[in-house]
């Protein structure tokens, strides 16, 4: 990993979650599904999966998603910690700290970063959710 010191532009491998407004998969926004019952007859209804509780259906439905989204800085401080096992370097600026495997010389290396810790955090998200369904149906 490369050293920085105070004054020099770094990327920082940022990511973040963001809420996005889709279509409902269930519906496809029109509001209400058919439901055809065993005599063939034809029952519309409102659909669920938009509509929560009282609220009527909206065709749409609200998620969050990872964003890649690497911040252009200046290095404005650095603390430095050691002890036989290990060496920890934070990078300091506006008021965070950022460490330094998080930091690049150029925006495509930081992508690659964001695509890695947004890879690794849907992964961690896939595990809890097994466990919370394991001990759930335990």
């Amino acid at each position: 990993m490369k050293q920085y010191k105070v004054g020099d532009k770094a990327w920082y491998a940022r990511y973040d979650m963001v809420k996005v407004t889709k279509p409902c998969p269930v519906c496809y926004g029109k509001k209400q599904v058919m439901l055809i019952l065993g005599n063939k007859d034809k029952v519309v209804l409102p659909c669920d999966y938009c509509g929560h509780g009282f609220d009527e259906p909206s065709g749409v439905i609200t998620e969050y998603e990872y964003t890649a989204e690497p911040e252009h800085l200046i290095i404005t401080g650095i603390e430095s910690k050691q002890d036989l096992v290990s060496k920890e370097i934070r990078y300091y600026s506006g008021g965070r700290y950022f460490l330094a495997e998080d930091l690049f010389d150029t925006k495509e290396e930081a992508n690659k970063r964001c695509a890695e810790k947004i890879r690794q955090a849907e992964e961690e998200e896939t595990q809890t959710a097994m466990k919370l369904k394991l001990n759930h149906y335990a």
